[in-house]
């Protein structure tokens, strides 16, 4: 009896929960006796200016592959050759490794659709059993049509069509997606390494400007928060131009102090988590602090962010901590008094605000205190250590 073998191929950019559905179905419809998941290398029918390189590709997929406890084998017989990734000549080079196999090469339905235009399309469709999925309900008399035309056309073709239910992924939508998107539509194993290797973004090793500011946070913010950072900015500047500070760094550290505002709680966890950040209990029992905490690492493990001053800005404008530098109690009472806040100690920062930044800073977090003691809530470490060490500053 001849091995059966199903072939899944793809540029795998980055692999995500939709490929590894599909492949567990193809699995389960054919029943092979090994599966060959295989990367492509240089892709022949499209340009892929955001393609990772090949070894990122392997090693996320053998990642998805163990999260999903799927046995298969990534095969490195396309990114290894110097020759384009033609499927005609995969399968030849195959045929030479596994000569008494049976071939089931598995795609979706935008690929079927095509394949008799693909590079000698003969010599695939007589090496290896075409399996096809559809990518939604009104699929079917497409991919019958596809088959009909096949058979007519190409005297050795074998085919089927597996019923899979579709699944809602994108590679493209992955990589332009928010840190939400690609936690929702990765492995955990996947989204770490996406994040440990800052895969898929711009980096900023060698700083940022205003502007790549506010083009980085927009897609991440909903519109209210996205206006909100902008109003602490310009709150920001004005308290740096009374008291003084690093205008370029007050700008982009208040610009970025909410990154993660509107990302998951259950994200943010999971990037704390990617960055070996230990929570304290009181953090742990206030997620409203998290995103200073999860920004911070974003912008320092994700985006490559180096300023240990702006990093600390973000990490800090929530709760505070003894001993702020100036940019860390510029971004602070900004983000307190900006001009789109309505709260009822509102109006006592801000004249505080008129006196010092230090004086401002004791009336803030006494009355984050107050409030969070009267409603019987956990105060951080870091609110009580800026309580105390500005106490000083009361009069």
């Amino acid at each position: 009896m001849k091995e059966k073998i199903l072939i899944y191929g793809g540029t795998f950019n980055p692999v995500h929960i939709g490929h590894t559905h599909i492949l567990k179905c193809f699995k389960e419809a054919i029943n092979p006796q090994r599966i060959l998941v295989i990367p492509t290398g240089d892709p022949p029918h499209k340009a892929s200016p955001d393609l990772v390189p090949a070894y990122h590709r392997i090693n996320m997929l053998k990642l998805s592959l163990m999260d999903e406890g799927i046995d298969a084998e990534v095969s490195t017989i396309e990114t290894e050759s110097s020759e384009k990734s033609y499927t005609a000549v995969t399968l030849t080079k195959l045929k030479e490794i596994y000569p008494d196999a049976e071939f089931y090469l598995c795609m979706g339905e935008d690929m079927f659709l095509t394949i008799h235009k693909w590079y000698k399309p003969e010599v695939i469709l007589s090496l290896a059993t075409v399996c096809a999925a559809k990518r939604s309900s009104e699929a079917q008399e497409r991919l019958n049509n596809q088959l009909d035309y096949l058979k007519s056309h190409f005297e050795n073709f074998k085919g089927m069509i597996v019923n899979i239910p579709y699944l809602e992924a994108s590679s493209t939508e992955i990589r332009e997606g928010t840190p939400d998107k690609k936690a929702r539509l990765l492995t955990k194993s996947v989204f770490k390494y996406i994040f440990e290797n800052s895969l898929y973004t711009k980096t900023f090793e060698k700083g940022i400007s205003a502007e790549e500011c506010k083009a980085l946070i927009k897609p991440l913010l909903k519109e209210k928060r996205y206006n909100h950072s902008l109003a602490v900015a310009k709150k920001a500047l004005e308290l740096q131009a009374k008291y003084g500070g690093d205008k370029n760094k007050t700008e982009i550290a208040a610009l970025l102090h909410d990154i993660m505002k509107d990302t998951s709680i259950e994200t943010q966890l999971k990037i704390i988590e990617f960055s070996a950040i230990m929570l304290s209990v009181s953090e742990k029992l206030s997620p409203q602090v998290l995103h200073q905490i999860s920004g911070a690492a974003y912008l320092k493990n994700y985006l490559k962010i180096e300023d240990a001053e702006i990093i600390n800005a973000v990490r800090n404008h929530t709760t505070g901590r003894g001993s702020m530098t100036q940019l860390e109690k510029l971004v602070f009472i900004a983000d307190a008094i900006s001009e789109d806040r309505n709260y009822p100690s509102l109006q006592s920062i801000r004249e505080a605000s008129e006196i010092s930044l230090e004086k401002a800073l004791f009336v803030n977090t006494r009355s984050i205190i107050k409030d969070f003691s009267e409603k019987a809530l956990p105060i951080v470490e870091g609110t009580l250590d800026t309580y105390n060490y500005y106490l000083k500053f009361k009069e």
